[in-house]
């Protein structure tokens, strides 16, 4: 995946991962970490600590392969006695994947032990119905099994859906076809039907009324031309609100997400031109939907705007992070705001924009060097901008890519403690 996917996996509010939620018939490793009197112990799990009453006698530090055998009062786990010693630093043997799929009584397909390896080693709690959903998934797509693998094991991680419509949304994330380029090609297929050849059509209104155009851009330097609320509006018009709601607006049946999904449905668009463009651009927002989170501490929005500047269609991607004040609304004095650019020389380009009481500190990340000109002009220029807004710039850095989105913290990842449970009493 790209830098800009990377990090929008990352940058997800992924609470929920941080969290074992013990399901009957789940699978995940555990080791022994602390002893305590009573046949009480600390014990690792996955990604959490967590005290257990002891029934099996277990080694301290040994890796175990743990099975929950139910989960009303207190969860009962049990240790898989014929599990060899797995450690999730490694990739487990075929043998053992075999072993573990025969103890969940599945069979022991290619895609079956792949999963198991791949779940083991990143340390992927998992049940029978995730190995038997992920593994439908990859018999079922064109695209490389490794991709395919990774967004199975995102997924996971962020506990959404192993269906066939939230992987191919996620899919589309990979691909190198902005929206922008799609809604034209959506356009041109249109503009041979019919019913649609007018350029007053609900949907060629809104398509055309969706895309940012250069001039606008360019004007907000001097006239203020785009401005927030009107990228506020672009993210209600295409129908990324459609499931979460967005400030003062309420759900809107005329979106471009609602419009495209009655058009697809249409029998006569089956195998048409139209339906590809149409469902790749659906996919995409719903992709946008399911990246973005919202829980009581913390808003996490993704956005995605189609612009058009020197006849080149892009997609500019803006993440907004923070957390909420006593309204429920995030709190623009301390929040994060991250752009992922595609820019014609620079290429790719992230910014990332922290905003802790009104001062803001801006990274841009791009594999180029600094232009000589960015201290000199451009520094003085957005300091003015953001003074007029009542923010002070205290710094802009400019610096390459990290290696791994890893080396960032997000704002969910700096208040996780305070959803997060710290310890489940169970019984082994």
């Amino acid at each position: 995946m790209s830098l800009i996917i990377q990090h929008l996996f990352s940058g997800m509010n992924s609470s929920s991962s941080s969290r074992i939620q013990l399901k009957p018939g789940q699978v995940f490793l555990g080791n022994v970490t602390k002893w305590y009197p009573d046949q009480l112990a600390q014990l690792k799990l996955g990604p959490l600590h967590v005290t257990a009453k002891l029934e099996a006698s277990l080694e301290k530090g040994k890796v175990y392969l743990f099975r929950v055998m139910g989960s009303e009062g207190v969860p009962r786990l049990k240790v898989i006695d014929s599990a060899p010693v797995i450690s999730p630093s490694n990739i487990p043997s075929e043998q053992s994947a075999n072993m573990v799929l025969r103890q969940m009584g599945l069979g022991q397909s290619y895609n079956n032990v792949l999963l198991v390896q791949r779940f083991i080693q990143e340390n992927i709690p998992f049940t029978q119905q995730n190995i038997s959903e992920g593994a439908a998934l990859l018999q079922s797509s064109s695209m490389d099994r490794e991709q395919n693998l990774n967004l199975v094991v995102k997924m996971l991680q962020y506990s959404l859906p192993l269906t066939k419509d939230t992987f191919l949304s996620f899919a589309s994330l990979s691909s190198d076809r902005t929206i922008s380029e799609a809604i034209r090609s959506l356009e041109k297929a249109l503009s041979v039907k019919s019913s649609f050849q007018s350029s007053h059509s609900p949907l060629a209104q809104l398509l055309q009324s969706v895309v940012i155009k250069g001039e606008e851009i360019q004007a907000t330097g001097k006239t203020g031309g785009l401005n927030g609320q009107n990228l506020l509006d672009i993210f209600v018009k295409v129908g990324l609100q459609d499931e979460w709601n967005v400030r003062q607006y309420s759900k809107q049946a005329s979106t471009l997400k609602s419009m495209l999904l009655q058009l697809i449905q249409d029998p006569s668009q089956n195998e048409s031109a139209v339906r590809r463009h149409a469902e790749f651009i659906v996919q995409r927002l719903t992709a946008l939907q399911l990246l973005s989170r919202d829980d009581s501490y913390i808003s996490h929005t993704v956005m995605q705007f189609p612009v058009e500047w020197g006849g080149v269609q892009r997609d500019w991607t803006v993440q907004w992070e923070g957390r909420k004040d006593n309204s429920g609304i995030i709190d623009e004095d301390h929040c994060r705001i991250v752009f992922y650019l595609q820019l014609e020389y620079l290429k790719e380009t992230l910014i990332d924009v922290q905003i802790q009481n009104r001062v803001i500190t801006l990274t841009i990340f791009n594999d180029n060097e600094k232009p000589t000109s960015f201290q000199r002009d451009w520094y003085p220029f957005l300091k003015e901008q953001l003074h007029s807004l009542n923010y002070h710039l205290s710094a802009i850095k400019w610096t390459t890519p990290p290696s791994s989105p890893d080396d960032q913290k997000t704002v969910s990842e700096l208040d996780r403690d305070k959803s997060m449970y710290r310890g489940v009493d169970i019984r082994i």
